[in-house]
C-alpha cells in the first residue's frame, strides 16, 4: 500500500489495483468449483477481463512512477471470502454466479467511490470513471445470465 508520503493518485491507484489482484484471484478459484462449463467459461472471462483492468491501471500506476502492484490485499480475507464462495458454490452454480455478481458489485463501489475522490488530478478522476464504465457493463452481464438461470 502507499505510504505516508504518497499522492493520492498513488494511493486510490494502488488500493484499486490490489482489489483487482484480489479479484482475479478469487475468479480463479471460482472458476475451479464451477460445475457447469458455461458458467466456468464466464467466471473464466470475468477473471480475464479483471486481469486486463490490472494491467491497465498498472500502465497507469507505472506512468505516474509508481512501483507496479502484484500482490493482493490481506490474503486472510481472500482466503476468508473464497472459503465462502466455494460453501455457496458447492450448492449449485447460480448461487457460484450470485457471489461473483456481488464481488462485481464491490468491485463497481469501490471504483466509484475513487472516481468521486476530489483529491485526485480530473484526468485520473475520469480515468476511473471509464472503468467504472466497464465494470458496471461486465456485472450487468453476469446479472442477466444468473436470472436467465432462474
Amino acid at each position: 500500500m502507499a505510504d505516508l508520503d504518497s499522492t493520492p493518485e498513488e494511493e486510490v491507484l494502488s488500493i484499486l489495483a490490489h482489489k483487482l489482484v484480489d479479484q482475479v484471484a478469487l475468479y480463479g478459484l471460482a472458476k475451479g468449483i464451477a460445475k457447469s462449463p458455461r458458467i466456468a467459461d464466464v467466471i473464466q472471462k470475468m477473471k480475464d477481463d479483471r486481469a486486463h483492468l490490472l494491467q491497465d491501471i498498472n500502465a497507469k500506476i507505472f506512468l505516474n512512477g509508481i512501483p507496479p502492484i502484484e500482490q493482493g490485499t490481506k490474503l486472510g480475507n481472500a482466503r476468508k471470502s473464497f472459503q465462502r464462495l466455494r460453501e455457496v458454490a458447492e450448492k449449485n452454480d447460480h448461487t457460484a454466479l450470485l457471489e461473483v455478481e456481488r464481488g462485481e458489485h464491490y468491485l463497481r463501489e469501490r471504483f466509484a467511490r475513487a472516481a468521486a475522490d476530489e483529491r485526485l488530478a480530473a484526468h485520473t478522476r475520469n480515468y476511473i470513471q471509464t472503468l467504472v464504465s466497464r465494470i458496471t457493463r461486465t456485472h450487468e452481464e453476469i446479472g442477466h445470465l444468473r436470472q436467465s438461470l432462474g
